[in-house]
Parts: structure tokens; sequence; C-alpha cells
């Protein structure tokens, strides 16, 4: 199953240059950033923390050099906006210190995150969820506190700033980056360069996204012209509904691409309308919309993977029929049923004969061929509503609910005239066959005994015919 979360690409071919479009692609966030300041050196959302993650987890060790420098660029261009006297020294100290801060943590996250999604049963939303969400908040906190600090200290700067009360914005603005679009830049990046099979095409998302924009838009466009009432500011959060909507009814991608859409939506509005004091709050609404995204995903994963493993444990893998546990429960099942309401029920026992010799002969290959194309051949000749099991080796058995004696006897002979026609000299295809039909006081295994008689009378009387008891 495809992992969001997926092994370091092989730099190869045109993949370098994906990899050192992390640097123009880093800047670019960072000057997002800036533009989305609500205070000195405390921002919305932090959008190269997401940058600097995609980067690790998809590049791995090859993707420190583009960030580190990435990282450098931008703390020369920090310096250089607030036109600040710096030394060489400052420079160096301060941009080094920011640049390690920053990757060092996301790095060891990412080393994380790939022994976890490898080890991860659940592929795509499993344990490696948590670790987003756990462990992005640690490196989040690794990266703010020393980052930031670091890049102040180094610069001269820390004496106007007072750090314990700027922590806490870095901490939440890097947290926020990450969570919103660090997944969605992994999965995007790791489509264009390794592109999936097209799958079932999902239901349209513009109606859903437009609803979740236009909720977010409301909320803060009241805020605005109600400054002073924050109770508005909170009706943001119904739009974890609308989310846990899109979640469960759209693709993962489309679901992290909506996330992405509402935090550049809040973050747009919040520059735009000038609600800078709103904006720890709105951090939180961003913070909470990342967590009902993952937690409906995840929830969606363990689910189709319950449903595999069901199939799974229902269905024989070779041939498609249903395993010898199912078949024998649903059997079960229906003998009670037609007990109950005096209605007849019927069951088949069927072996492929010969297989050894086409295994001998042409491989087994040819004998697993063989298997399935019976299968196949006998699914076709039984009704909807009947059960064809695979109980092991070269031997099926089919239930055959309301079918009298004479119905399930048309049936087999039906079958045996199939085989012989479907029956070449490299796939020899020929079947043995019991008959037994429910009478009073029949249990399960008393029926399946008194078919697998008759199964074994026919292979005694020379194979590739119907016996009846």
């Amino acid at each position: 199953m495809d992992a969001v979360l997926p092994r370091p690409f092989p730099i190869r071919h045109g993949r370098r240059a994906w990899l050192w479009a992390t640097v123009p692609l880093w800047l670019a966030a960072f000057a997002a950033a800036r533009l989305l300041e609500y205070a000195p050196f405390a921002s919305l959302w932090f959008p190269p923390t997401a940058v600097t993650f995609a980067a690790l987890v998809l590049f791995g060790i090859r993707g420190i050099p583009p960030v580190f420098i990435a990282a450098l660029l931008g703390h020369a261009y920090t310096l250089e906006r607030l036109g600040l006297d710096w030394t060489t020294t400052s420079v160096l100290v301060g941009g080094f210190g920011f640049a390690l801060a920053h990757t060092v943590p996301m790095a060891l996250l990412a080393v994380a995150l790939q022994r976890v999604a490898r080890r991860d049963p659940l592929g795509r939303f499993g344990p490696t969820t948590l670790f987003v969400l756990l462990g992005g908040g640690v490196a989040a906190c690794a990266a703010s506190a020393l980052g930031g600090s670091a890049a102040l200290v180094g610069a001269g700067m820390a004496e106007s700033i007072d750090l314990r009360w700027s922590v806490v914005p870095w901490l939440i603005g890097d947290y926020t980056g990450l969570l919103a679009l660090g997944p969605l830049l992994v999965e995007v990046v790791r489509h264009r360069v390794a592109p999936e099979a097209a799958t079932q095409e999902p239901p349209p998302l513009w109606p859903k996204l437009t609803i979740l924009i236009g909720l977010i838009a409301g909320t803060l466009g009241a805020a605005a012209v109600w400054p002073d009432d924050d109770a508005i500011v909170f009706t943001v959060f119904f739009a974890l509904v609308v989310q846990q909507w899109i979640s469960h009814t759209q693709t993962p991608r489309q679901a992290l691409g909506a996330l992405a859409c509402a935090a550049v939506a809040i973050a747009v509005l919040v520059a735009t309308l000038g609600l800078g004091q709103h904006a720890l709050k709105l951090q939180f609404a961003l913070i909470a919309l990342s967590l009902t995204a993952y937690s409906a995903l995840s929830f969606l994963g363990l689910r189709d993977d319950n449903q595999r493993l069901k199939a799974l444990l229902s269905t024989d893998p070779l041939t498609a029929a249903a395993s010898r546990a199912h078949f024998a429960a649903v059997a079960t099942r229906a003998i009670t049923e037609a007990q109950r309401l005096g209605q007849p029920l019927s069951v088949l026992m069927l072996d492929l004969d010969h297989l050894k010799r086409i295994n001998d002969g042409h491989g087994h290959g040819a004998g697993d061929e063989a298997l399935r194309r019976f299968a196949a051949l006998c699914r076709e000749q039984l009704r909807a509503e009947d059960l064809l099991g695979r109980l092991g080796g070269d031997e099926f058995a089919a239930c055959l609910p309301g079918a009298t004696r004479e119905v399930a006897e048309a049936r087999a002979r039906m079958l045996l005239t199939t085989l012989g026609l479907a029956s070449t000299p490299t796939l020899p295809l020929a079947a043995s066959i019991g008959l037994a039909t429910l009478v009073d006081g029949d249990t399960y295994a008393s029926l399946l005994q008194r078919a697998d008689d008759a199964l074994m009378k026919a292979k005694r009387d020379g194979r590739g015919r119907l016996v009846v008891t």
C-alpha cells in the first residue's frame, strides 16, 4: 500500500532538479511567512518548515544541503531587511545556528518517520500520523527555540526582543506550517516524480471546498467588522465539520489539498483584514483543522485495511473462491436457514482430476493456472446465490441454497461438459463430483461427508463423472 512517507528517491535523471528546487521553494515560503507576520518575528505560520520536512522525507540526507543553503539565505535576507548593524561573525553565527537548528530536528523527524513507515502495516495513515503530530511538535519546538534564539543572539538582536515571549509564537507557527502543508508537499512531489496508476474518479471537490473557504471567509470578514467580539472568531471552528466531510468523501490527496487551501485562506485573510490580534486563536484553528483531517484519514485507512484483511481471510488468493473457514461459516448458516424454512439445499464436492500430472508434466505454474481456470468455470455454471469454496489443494465445494437434487445435478453435468470443451493438451481439465442433498437432521459436517463419499466413489469409478447420493 502506498505510503505518504515513501523511501527517499534515488537522485537520478530529472530528480536532481526537484531536489534543488527546494531552495527557491523554501525562499518563496519564507517570503510568504514574512508577508503574514502579525508581530516582530512572529508569523501566522512558517511554511519553510513544510518545505524542509518534504525535502528530507523525499530525498533523505541529500535534502540537507539545499535546505541548509536556503536557511542561510533566509537569515541574511532578514538581517538586510531589518537594516541592522551586523558583522561577519554575527552573520555566520546566527545564520549557521538558525540553519542547523532548523534542519537537524526535521532531519531526525524524517529519519524516524521513514523507519516507522517501513514497519507500518497500515501504510498511508497509520502510526506515521502519530509521528507527524507528536514528533512534528517536538521538532518544531526545537527548531523554534534553538533556531530562532540562535539567529537573534548571533545577529545581536536578542536584547531588543524578549525570547521568552517569542518562542511560543515561533513554535506554533512552525507546527502550523508543518501540519498544514508538509504531508501535501510530500504527496504532490512524490506523485510528480513517480506517478501512480489512475484509480476510480472521486466525486468533485470544488463544492465542498467552496463551502469550506466560504465559511472561513465569512467568519473572518465578520471578525473584521466587529473586531472586539472575540466570540465571532471562534465560529471558524465550524470549518472542522466541513474538513471532516471532505476527508471522509475525497481522496487523501484532495483532503490534504483542502487543508492547505484552508490554511492559505486564513493566512491571507488575516494579513488582508488586519486581524493580527486574533492570529493566535486562528493558529490553533489551523492545528485543529489538521488534526481533524489526519484523524479522519487514519480512521479511513484503518477501515480499508480491516476490509482488506477480511477479504484475505475469506477468499482463497489463488482461485478467488471462498476460503475453507468462510465457506464453512456461510454454508452452516445456509443449512440452518434451509432446515428452519423447510427449503431444499444441495452441496457439491468437486475435485480437479490429475492435478499432480499437470504439475509434473507442465510445471506448477500450469497447475496454478488449471486451478484458477477450474474455479472460474465452476462459478460460470453456478447461480449468483451459490457459493464456491476451496477446501484445500485440488478439492472444492459448492453450496447451492434452494437447489433440489435435480437442479444441482443439472448444474454439475453442465460443468462436466464445459470442462471437457475447455480442456487442452497443455491444460487438461476434468473433474470428479459428488452431490448430496439436505435431509432432516443433517449438519454441515454430515452433509459434506455424504457429498465427499459420493466424490470418492466417482474417483474410484474412473474420475471425470458425477455421483449422486
